[in-house]
């Protein structure tokens, strides 16, 4: 079992901003789906965990590629999104955009 919401989200990453469609996301989302990391690491159970801990990004194959030029220095680098710091700690199996709704990247918040 899993939880996510879909939503749209203004992501701000050095001196650009962007619309994107994505979705918050529990910590075992990625793992009751399957899904696979191509660069570092997913969420887990164990994300869900840390209270107060800080929030955290998983990007889409797809918009890695087309935003960021497929550059995997973007993993530990800090983006903006709807005015909050999240982390990227990684980028999903390619082909996988999110469930529904296109997500072009999924979100930790606790």
């Amino acid at each position: 079992m899993f939880g996510r919401f879909g939503y749209d989200m203004h992501l701000g990453f050095q001196d650009k901003t962007d619309r994107a469609r994505g979705e918050l996301v529990t910590g075992s989302y990625f793992p009751v789906l399957g899904v696979q990391p191509v660069i570092d690491r997913l969420l887990t159970p164990a994300d869900d965990r840390l209270k107060g801990g800080h929030p955290v990004a998983v990007l889409s194959h797809a918009f890695w590629t087309s935003r960021f030029g497929a550059d995997p220095t973007v993993v530990g680098r800090s983006a903006i999104i709807n005015g909050h710091p999240f982390t990227i700690v990684g980028v999903a199996q390619a082909g996988f955009d999110g469930l529904k709704s296109a997500g072009q990247f999924n979100c930790s918040c606790r």
